[in-house]
């Protein structure tokens, strides 16, 4: 891969750990994100709420969980 994403997905590793390496975790990450990007005003437990409504697979207390690591990563504000 180009050196520039090489470095993007090096930082990632290193900010997420094993988020990358797990399917499962990385829909849940990404889904959050996403989430976030289009409801930009949205508290985070309303976050949470919106994620498990639209993914029930995943629990409330997942989603809590994967966005307090964003935040606390600087991925999420």
């Amino acid at each position: 891969i180009p050196e520039t994403e090489d470095r993007i997905v090096k930082s990632l590793e290193a900010t997420l750990g094993n988020v990358l390496k797990d399917t499962d975790l990385l829909e849940l990450y990404a889904s959050l994100v996403f989430l976030k990007q289009e409801n930009r005003e949205m508290g985070m437990e309303d976050l949470a709420n919106r994620l498990v409504y639209h993914k029930p697979w995943f629990t409330k207390e997942q989603a809590s969980e994967a966005i307090g690591k964003l935040k606390a990563s600087g991925l999420m504000a």
